[in-house]
């Protein structure tokens, strides 16, 4: 069976190649692309349906050894990796289409025993590597998380059905809502933030009410009990005054503070709780799964860069990773779900399943559902 996945599953193809060529690990403290630390590599280990391998670098040739016992099965030498990892580089960047299959890397990952695009992860890392860490002197094994930027800017938290989260719309008393009209309207772009404001507008109160998964509002629960609300302003905020930069909302959130915190001795109620968030999705918390809380990307994420350069950004440099994390990521508009063959409407039933954006009632009250999705800038 053919290997066939989109650019980021590629991607992390390309990460393994690309640190089995150059033998070490870069980090990155701050938002300056200058590297602070280098860990040289011992070894990437790689864990698939039926084989486990570890890729040694020894005396620049990576040794690939049977995990379990110890014997070695092949060397290649770490030139090889770099001109593969060239080919993948050039092949992710000319690619069209949401999935993709190329033959030539396949066969060289094949004659490496990688016979599956994705490792083997039953976290949230997409791969595992130890380390030399010079500070320390010890070779720790660590999990990373891998996000491609060579398209386009990766995505931090990824939306889906139950990233929706429900407001309901309290209308003035006495009054109602023509929604078909309403979402007819309002269809000019930015469509959401056009129909936010019409509501607004019209007198309404829109108040968070739910998350749409109770299993992502239990998980942001044990985050911090008001994480889900938080969030609901979040979103409310980006769509009422177009506003996406995180560092941007989080200025009208300190200056209207919505939750009503004792912001009087400067304390940063707001900064605190959404670096927490966005620390937990980068390194364990997802929607579809029941979190514990611990982070599964024990060192940190990797991040590819358009032209292909890796840069790491570790876990335990914390202060710095949490500020980068807020400086660098945005909210992103996932699709509406508007019917093209109907403009201005939505396809059938589409706001009382995941579609998101609609005005729509149920059971005599109306609700709006806005969609949680954090890219990176």
């Amino acid at each position: 069976m053919s290997m066939k996945g989109n650019k980021g599953e590629w991607a992390e193809a390309y990460v393994f190649l690309r640190l089995l060529a150059a033998g070490e690990l870069s980090g990155y403290d701050d938002l300056d692309d200058v590297p602070a630390v280098c860990m040289p590599i011992i070894k990437i280990i790689r864990e698939e349906a039926s084989t486990r391998r570890n890729y040694e670098l020894i005396d620049s040739r990576v040794h690939i050894i049977d995990a379990l016992s110890g014997k070695t099965v092949m060397e290649v030498s770490t030139e090889r990796f770099v001109k593969e990892a060239d080919i993948l580089l050039d092949k992710i960047k000319n690619a069209e289409g949401p999935s993709n299959s190329f033959l030539e890397t396949e066969a060289f990952l094949n004659s490496i025993d990688v016979t599956q695009l994705k490792a083997k992860n039953i976290d949230k890392s997409d791969i595992k590597l130890i380390v030399h860490d010079a500070q320390t002197g010890q070779k720790p094994q660590l999990g990373y998380s891998i996000k491609s930027a060579i398209s386009k800017p990766a995505t931090l938290f990824n939306p889906a059905p139950g990233t929706n989260f429900i407001f309901k719309i309290i209308p003035p008393l006495n009054s109602s809502l023509d929604i078909a009209k309403l979402n007819f309207e309002t269809i000019k772009k930015p469509r959401i933030t056009s129909r936010v404001k019409e509501l607004l507008g019209r007198g309404c109160e829109i108040k968070f009410d739910r998350v749409q998964s109770k299993n992502l509002s239990q998980n942001l629960s044990l985050i911090e009990e008001r994480m889900a609300e938080l969030l609901g302003h979040v979103l409310l905020i980006g769509y009422r005054t177009g506003k996406k930069n995180i560092t941007d909302i989080l200025k009208t959130l300190n200056a209207e503070n919505p939750m009503a915190y004792d912001l009087s001795s400067g304390h940063q109620f707001y900064e605190y709780r959404l670096k927490k968030f966005l620390t937990d999705a980068a390194l364990g918390m997802t929607p579809q799964t029941v979190w514990s809380g611990s982070h599964d990307a024990t060192g940190g994420f990797i991040l590819v860069k358009p032209n292909g350069q890796l840069g790491c950004y570790h876990i335990h440099n914390k202060n710095n990773f949490e500020d980068y994390l807020i400086k660098d990521t945005r909210l992103e508009q996932a699709s509406t779900g508007e019917d093209k063959d109907n403009p201005g409407f939505a396809k059938p039933d589409a706001a009382k399943k995941h579609y998101w954006g609609w005005v729509y009632e149920e059971e005599g009250e109306f609700f709006l559902k806005l969609n949680l999705q954090v890219r990176f800038r």
